[in-house]
């Protein structure tokens, strides 16, 4: 915001731009979809498209549009990112869009995408160095091997990728990547490693206010206490974190 005032002080649609995305950012995170959108629209205005802002401003069009379910916008905006990551050429701008349009395209269970850009991702990522790239990449290509059913090797894959993730001290988008490994864990039957995960994950929420996929969590939780007979007035509590996660999900669009 401070940047903000700033280059509006200055008249600077580039420097303008960048905060519009990074507010945007910050806003996804906190659950604020739609105040996200808007903020990636003013980007979007503001830079043409041969810059890295005009990629990111992209990626997080595509991001909010697909938490708010708008389908058709979220893959038009992935495949901008593309064509500008083409139009530059650089390794990492292509890198880049590649890996973060492929966690919406994951989102959106298009996984013929989703791995064709987490391939390419992963490609770059090992030529380059581009370590942070590599993980994520990783980790989605796991996720698409365990919804297409192959999920012993698609959770090695997802839990090899999230253990780069936590050794490298990066925390933007913590939870976003706990879903996934959640998912890995469930799809294997494997509920008490789930539960640890999700544990954290939430746990995470309250310390840092991070909400991107809040609701998922709760639908997650509702999961693992579907998936452990033993546990007594399973089906009433998983029920209250279904309500919970529908009630997260209405509240934020």
């Amino acid at each position: 915001e401070e940047t903000m005032v700033l280059a509006r002080h200055l008249a600077d649609d580039a420097a303008m731009a960048t905060a519009y995305v990074d507010l945007g950012s910050a806003l996804v995170h906190l659950g604020e979809y739609e105040l996200a959108r808007d903020h990636g629209e003013r980007a979007y205005a503001l830079v043409d498209d041969a810059s890295m802002t005009a990629i990111s401003a992209r990626v997080l069009l595509a991001g909010a549009c697909t938490y708010l379910g708008q389908v058709a916008h979220a893959r038009s905006m992935v495949e901008e990112a593309r064509a500008c990551a083409s139009k530059i050429g650089m390794p990492y701008f292509i890198a880049f869009w590649s890996a973060y349009g492929a966690s919406s395209l994951l989102l959106l269970r298009d996984l013929e995408r989703t791995r064709s850009a987490a391939e390419e991702a992963l490609q770059l990522a090992a030529e380059s160095g581009f370590s942070i790239v590599h993980m994520k990449a990783a980790m989605l290509l796991g996720g698409c091997d365990v919804q297409e059913g192959r999920v012993e090797e698609g959770r090695a894959a997802v839990v090899d990728g999230y253990a780069a993730f936590l050794a490298s001290g990066e925390l933007t988008s913590t939870t976003a990547w706990q879903t996934i490994v959640v998912e890995a864990h469930l799809a294997c039957g494997d509920v008490a490693s789930a539960k640890q995960v999700l544990d954290a994950a939430f746990a995470f929420v309250e310390e840092t206010g991070e909400r991107i996929l809040e609701h998922e969590l709760h639908r997650l939780r509702g999961e693992c206490l579907l998936a452990d007979p033993a546990l007594p007035g399973g089906r009433a509590h998983a029920a209250e974190q279904f309500e919970r996660a529908v009630a997260i999900a209405a509240e934020r669009g």
